[in-house]
């Protein structure tokens, strides 16, 4: 169903409905976590993260992060020599207590056991991340009506640390380019060759700093988000767009160091590890001091997905703003870009925060004097964001990271299920609405397409569910973004996608083996579309977004499961318990059961989310007769829920979608 359900006091009666057990043994199974050697964290107490352990086989020296419960001096560290040997020290830290350094195994493991000693980590490889996205986000109709572009010293023809400051922790930035050149990079660090002059022997930098604030200067249609900011450089990555993990810490160290120098107010970092982080590694912590620090902290959240427990570090940093990517309408149509990393974290915490532009964007190519090259990927969505911040700060330079992040989530336009997601995070980034409301202003943002959300499931293979859509209009694309949220394996469960026009002729399809499908159509005529979902293998739930014209005309035709549990459901009503749900405000639900027993005889209900995680449950001994029951439950936001009500000789399972 869509967008209807329980609205205050409203009581919704459901048929208890008949699915076999084993549906329930499928979705009690939480999804797959990732193997020991992608485990950003300690998971077993001995203060040694995991992707270190599974690295301790052999007596090899291990370049390792090393964080301390107080500031490294010479005295400690020499101490610490003492006991395990003597070993090289890479970076000592200022933003964080601890140090990098190369050790051998039984230096670990000794090492590991001083009480100083917070934990170790393996200082493991960090990569990069590898038009019309500020049109369609709000960015160019809000420099055009605000007046914000990122100059706040007045003087267009110059730049210094009084206009919006941006620092790229990157590649470098090719200052040869046209967009980048007249003394806009004003700081620079290179930890990587020492150079003193900015430079880039990659592209990745540059790309993403001419997002963030290219001038425009060699094609106006590929300005950066914030093209009158200045920026600060800082290369941490080598020619083939790796580095190390102590060396971006040591980056970020610089940078909170040098704040005041520069007057840096955002930093903009599109990279990091892969795997699953808890946001208690090195990096994490290095930038959640930055923000601590007064800077505004924007990450990748990274190109693992559409699985879940997909963000690494810097990305799980709690502070930070994670940002995930999508696609445009000039790209046909708003939709979730399938690489983008998912969450939750390690520790269970939603990311990312926020989705940005990131699919084919086109920004400055290294190398040229006004070539343009297109990538694709969560780099490309963070300085967008960046610049998005900067802009942010340029109509109230007084704003804290914390009131910008805070703005950034409200004014998104929601996607998913409601509230934050560990898809989308808050949702598609509505950068003229936070420009808005960052500076008090009034006024309507840009046209777009509609929007719309839906959730159902499908019991089984070859099950088929049927919505319409009335397109009004051919001036935006259709696009859906299909997920999946109990998947667990290419066949378990496999939904694919269709797209028919109003003649009935299929025009899009998409049949991955992923978590996500999707489709993106540009419409040649008005009428009414029909979505096809169809299991190829398996059940379990899907939610989609749709984004269209007149995309709230949406509505289910066809839900084969339903109709096929009506036609085939032959308990009576003596035997078949009835259920209401009732809501009591927002935080407080209860479900209501009525059922009759024709004997004296012991049951149980249980409660589940859409992925079949138990919500809570409770037992009791019914009577011969009616029997009444009301399980209270915590708060729970708008999606689908499954419920199994079961006596010593029959069960019952049945479904419920809540929107509130």
């Amino acid at each position: 169903m869509i967008k209807k359900g329980l609205e205050g006091a409203m009581i919704k009666y459901l048929s208890l409905l008949f699915i076999p057990l084993f549906l329930f043994s499928f979705l009690n199974k939480e999804l797959a976590i990732p193997a020991e050697e992608n485990l950003l964290y300690d998971t077993d107490g001995d203060k040694i993260f995991q992707n270190l352990n599974y690295l301790l086989t052999s007596e090899e020296e291990i370049p390792v992060i090393v964080l301390l419960n107080e500031a490294p001096s010479d005295a400690l560290l020499s101490q610490l020599e003492g006991k395990v040997g003597s070993f090289p020290i890479r970076y000592r830290y200022q933003i964080i207590p601890g140090f990098s350094g190369i050790l051998r195994r039984d230096q670990i493991l000794k090492l590991a056991k001083e009480e100083v000693v917070s934990h170790i980590e393996y200082d493991c490889p960090v990569s990069a991340f590898l038009g019309t996205a500020s049109s369609w986000f709000g960015v160019t109709k809000a420099r055009n009506d605000f007046g914000v572009d990122g100059d706040r010293d007045g003087n267009r023809s110059s730049y210094s640390k009084n206009d919006i400051v941006i620092t790229i922790l990157d590649t470098g930035i090719d200052i040869g380019h046209y967009d980048l050149d007249g003394g806009k990079v004003i700081g620079w660090k290179d930890f990587i060759n020492g150079r003193t002059t900015p430079y880039d022997d990659n592209g990745h930098g540059t790309h993403c700093a001419s997002i963030a604030a290219g001038e425009g200067q060699a094609n106006a249609n590929y300005k950066g988000v914030a093209y009158a900011s200045a920026l600060v450089g800082v290369k941490v990555l080598n020619s083939a767009g790796s580095g190390s993990l102590s060396t971006i810490v040591a980056g970020v160290d610089w940078v909170v160091q040098n704040k005041a120098t520069y007057n840096i107010k955002v930093l903009s970092i599109s990279l990091g590890t892969s795997g699953s982080s808890n946001g208690q590694d090195a990096l994490s912590l290095a930038c959640n001091n930055a923000v601590d620090n007064g800077i505004v902290v924007v990450v990748a959240a990274g190109n693992s997905g559409p699985n879940r427990y997909t963000i690494g570090s810097p990305a799980a940093a709690e502070k930070v703003i994670t940002v995930g990517a999508m696609a445009d309408c000039g790209e046909k149509g708003f939709y979730l870009a399938s690489f983008s990393s998912r969450g939750p974290t390690a520790d269970g915490r939603i990311k990312p925060d926020i989705s940005a532009p990131g699919v084919n964007i086109t920004a400055a190519k290294k190398g040229t004097k006004n070539q343009y090259v297109t990538y694709s990927g969560t780099s490309m969505a963070t300085p967008f964001i960046a610049g998005v911040c900067a802009l942010m700060l340029d109509a109230n330079p007084n704003l804290t990271p914390t009131q910008v992040k805070n703005i950034l989530s409200n004014t998104a336009q929601d996607w998913g299920p409601s509230g934050k997601d560990v898809d989308h995070g808050f949702g598609r980034n509505q950068a003229y609405e936070a420009i808005k409301s960052a500076g008090g202003y009034t006024g309507t943002g840009p046209a777009v397409p509609g929007h719309a959300y839906a959730a159902e499931y499908l019991g089984g293979s070859g099950r088929t569910d049927i919505w319409q859509v009335n397109v009004n209009s051919t001036s935006y694309p259709i696009a859906i973004t299909l997920i999946m949220p109990n998947w667990s394996s290419t066949s378990n469960p496999d939904f694919d996608l269709y797209l028919y026009n109003p003649s009935g002729s299929l025009v899009a399809r998409s049949e991955g083996t992923t978590r996500q499908e999707v489709i993106a159509y540009t419409p040649t005529t008005t009428g009414n579309y029909r979505i096809y979902v169809k299991s190829y293998a398996g059940a379990g739930d899907y939610f989609f977004d749709l984004s269209c014209a007149n995309a709230t005309s949406l509505t289910l035709i066809q839900d084969q499961d339903a109709t096929e549990r009506e036609n085939s459901n032959q308990m009576t009503s003596e035997t078949k318990p009835v259920l209401s749900l009732k809501v009591s405000g927002i935080e407080k639900r209860e479900a209501s059961f009525i059922f009759y027993l024709d004997r004296k005889e012991r049951f149980t209900v249980c409660f589940y989310d859409g992925i079949g995680r138990l919500i809570t449950s409770a037992a009791g001994e019914g009577k011969k007769g009616e029997n009444r029951l009301t399980v209270n439950l915590p708060a729970i936001g708008k999606g689908v829920y499954f419920y199994r009500f079961a006596t010593e000789r029959n069960s019952f399972t049945g479904k419920v979608v809540v929107a509130p």
